[in-house]
């Protein structure tokens, strides 16, 4: 999500925490959906996200408890096997998805010459999850204007 689409009046714009506990509840969301829905069986989950310096976590984790709280679909919650941790990238072993996915955003956003670099991007999109078939919304949340995605010269006819 890019803080540039976001209205002047928008709370989370101007407030990093807001901003940053929105991003991250999305993200979790969308891992318990997934974890809930996963082919061949439901699935637990453990998240982990990166540690950011001097950022207050303990906001976060309050901000998921509310989440948790008016959720919609309480069971859903039930595939988080313990609250979500924050540990510095040296703390863990291997790729974090932020780092898997990176290339995304450069489909995203056109290089100095107008290209576009979306082969990372469609070349992982089997992996998004899907329900009834369509990923939109679901595996992919995009926050923008109708149409903006289908607009990008590279965007597949059948959708992601």
């Amino acid at each position: 999500m890019s803080r540039r689409l976001l209205s002047a009046g928008d709370l989370i714009r101007g407030d990093q925490v807001a901003f940053y506990n929105y991003v991250a509840g999305l993200i979790l969301e969308g891992i318990l959906l997934t974890a809930g829905a996963w082919r061949g069986g439901r699935r637990d989950v453990v998240v982990t996200f990166g540690h950011v310096r001097g950022f207050p976590h303990e906001e976060t984790l309050a901000y998921f408890e509310k989440l948790r709280a008016g959720a919609v679909d309480p069971e859903v919650w039930e595939h988080l096997r313990s609250k979500p941790r924050f540990l510095g990238a040296g703390q863990l072993d291997g790729l974090q998805a932020a780092d898997q996915y990176a290339g995304m955003r450069a489909a995203l956003e056109p290089d100095e010459f107008g290209g576009f670099e979306h082969h990372h991007l469609l070349a992982v999109r089997h992996q998004l999850r899907r329900y009834e078939g369509e990923s939109w919304g679901h595996g992919v949340r995009v926050i923008a204007v109708p149409g903006l995605m289908e607009a990008y010269p590279w965007w597949p006819v059948e959708g992601l």
